[in-house]
């Protein structure tokens, strides 16, 4: 899953991340999760939900500001184009618009979207979402076994930065 530390680069100009002189560290494995630190003030946390979806949650210090990368072959792959969606923490009884940016990497398309640190905090609380993005077909629940482990790396590694 080395890979998905690159859709974290691909990312980079949409977050505006400044660099810095730092080196990332060892990425640590949890489960089905893998933590790491692709660029400076970023720890992610990532894990392959299926066949077919993988899940990169990465998280900027200080801010908490959220980029979430949706990864999937069954996406089709475009250049930064945007795209309209919803996410749900109950099952469409209420959602939030968000507006994610469609793009590519290894012959797979990704949807990325920034979101505010409310975002991690319900999902640490929810362990699930559905998200749609009809322009592409998305349609789904996003659950996430063991977040509570990962986001809890993801904090420690947040702390060292």
């Amino acid at each position: 899953m080395r890979r998905n530390s690159r859709l974290l680069l691909l990312a980079a100009p949409l977050v505006a991340v400044p660099a810095y002189a730092q080196v990332p560290r060892e990425d640590i494995v949890l489960d089905n999760w893998r933590i790491s630190q692709a660029i400076p003030n970023v720890c992610q946390a990532i894990t392959r939900v299926d066949d077919h979806l993988n899940v990169n949650i990465a998280i900027m210090k200080p801010t908490g500001r959220t980029v979430l990368f949706l990864e999937s072959d069954e996406l089709p792959r475009a250049n930064l184009e945007k795209r309209s969606g919803t996410i749900s923490w109950d099952n469409w009884v209420t959602s939030q618009q968000v507006e994610f940016t469609l793009t590519e990497a290894n012959g797979r398309g990704v949807l990325v979207a920034q979101l505010d640190p409310s975002f991690a905090t319900d999902l640490r609380d929810k362990k699930s979402f559905w998200v749609k993005v009809h322009d592409v077909s998305l349609d789904r629940e996003v659950a996430l076994e063991d977040i509570d482990r990962a986001f809890a790396a993801v904090d420690i590694c947040l702390k060292t930065l």
